[in-house]
């Protein structure tokens, strides 16, 4: 049986970010770790310093400046037109990956922000070129290498060489690395025919219910007033916080804290809590009391 890859799409990220089950350090150049026995890894940067327990593994992946001039001759580097200190884009290449002057070198992920879906097509197109199994004319050559400087010379710079990450990959309105299954067309097909159902759910109204519930997740204040209809009419006033968190991907708890107060002078602590939970076939949010 060949290997299920599938792309994972989390709807309980950001309901997890705001519950604070997941904590996000700011972004920042990172300019220290270091080890602890007792305490973990700190991570430094100039926002400040965090300490990160049970760390097992630390992968580091950004930021880097290239150092190709150790290892390659003057003259692939010049006709390169390599630059190691430039993080945006330090060569000028045919999809930043051949040049046609050096037929047996190839590169993958030279650029700033490089997806993974990117350097797997690199190198295939390499491996393609390389191997005969896929022509370039020249004119092609030519017209990528214009793009290729036309993007390190361009004032002001982008962001990013290739900001429209899909538009680079391909065309369409998805990326998955289910698409680009090299030996299995039935897989890439039925990745497509998966992500194209879930578009369709977020487009007919058919997941209201699960994004209701996460809009709710957070802190929120309350005020609710009590009429006695049945006696004087007098009214007592409630208020208080509630929380919606998510301590189960399955459903969204909901704590109410808060005052009854009976008179001007005299209040009454109180506390409840739901469970909602949503039926996905029928689109439908249920509440139940704890």
């Amino acid at each position: 049986m060949p290997e299920l890859r599938r792309i994972a799409i989390s709807d309980y990220y950001l309901d997890l970010v705001l519950d604070g089950t997941i904590d996000v350090i700011p972004g920042g150049r990172l300019e220290g770790i270091h080890p602890s026995s007792t305490r973990g890894l700190q991570i430094q940067s100039p926002e400040g310093k965090w300490v990160l327990p049970n760390i097992t593994k630390v992968i580091c992946c950004t930021g880097y400046e290239s150092d190709l001039d150790q290892y390659l001759d003057d003259s692939i580097l010049k006709t390169l037109d390599y630059d190691g200190k430039d993080l945006f884009c330090p060569m000028t290449l045919c999809w930043d990956t051949l040049h046609p002057n050096l037929p047996n070198l190839a590169f993958c992920g030279m650029y700033r922000g490089p997806y993974m879906g990117v350097m797997e097509l690199q190198g295939r197109l390499a491996a393609g070129v390389m191997s005969g199994k896929v022509q370039l004319d020249d004119a092609t050559f030519a017209k990528a290498l214009e793009t290729s400087q036309h993007i390190r010379t361009h004032k002001p710079r982008a962001q990013f060489p290739h900001s429209d990450y899909i538009g680079f990959m391909d065309k369409g309105d998805l990326v998955s690395p289910a698409f680009y299954q090299s030996s299995n067309e039935e897989l890439a097909r039925a990745g497509q025919e998966e992500l194209q159902e879930e578009v369709q759910k977020g487009q007919d109204g058919g997941r209201m219910s699960s994004l209701v519930l996460s809009a709710l997740i957070g802190f929120w204040k309350f005020h609710r007033n009590i009429v006695h209809q049945n006696s004087d009419d007098r009214m007592e006033h409630v208020h208080g916080t509630v929380r919606y968190s998510r301590p189960k991907l399955d459903h969204v708890l909901y704590c109410e804290d808060g005052l009854y107060e009976l008179t001007p002078s005299k209040s009454l602590s109180v506390f409840r809590e739901y469970e909602y939970l949503v039926q996905e076939d029928d689109d439908i949010l249920e509440i139940y009391f704890v």
